[in-house]
């Protein structure tokens, strides 16, 4: 998978299952994915599989007797790595803490201020020597609150 066929389908696509997932109960079929998210339906049906196949959907896609993939029909649910890839899902801690980092180094190297500048740094330096485990911890914490668990 290429990082171009992610943004223009799968992410697309995982996004579209997870709204469906909140609002119907229809079984889509990979023609109604197709045309929301202005996809080929042969690019769609090939990109479901591999979905599955990486664990980002459970399920399967139910395939019809004909070449025109629009029929067939995806029997599958959002699985752990697709609800974390559209945000329903905390990222896994250390994912989360790397990511703070990297975020807070990235905001430090563009900052024009150097006081400013020295700030994020020095932000990056505490939460780096805080440990990984307890801010990972801290982060999946807040992030679930964000997401409105108790």
């Amino acid at each position: 998978m290429t990082a171009e066929r992610w943004e223009q389908v799968d992410f697309p696509l995982l996004h579209e299952i997870a709204a469906r997932e909140q609002g119907q109960t229809t079984v889509p079929t990979v023609g109604d994915l197709a045309a929301a998210i202005g996809a080929d339906p042969q690019i769609v049906a090939v990109e479901l599989e591999r979905l599955i196949a990486a664990r980002y959907l459970l399920g399967r896609l139910i395939k019809m007797a004909t070449p025109d993939p629009r029929p067939f029909r995806l029997d599958a649910v959002l699985g752990e790595r697709g609800a974390r890839a559209v945000q329903l899902w905390p990222a896994d801690g250390a994912t989360s803490v790397s990511l703070l980092l990297e975020v807070l180094n990235e905001r430090a190297d563009a900052e024009p201020d150097p006081e400013r500048q020295g700030r994020l740094r020095r932000a990056a330096s505490a939460a780096e020597d805080v440990g990984t485990d307890i801010l990972a911890k801290t982060i999946t914490e807040f992030l679930a609150r964000v997401a409105g668990a108790p």
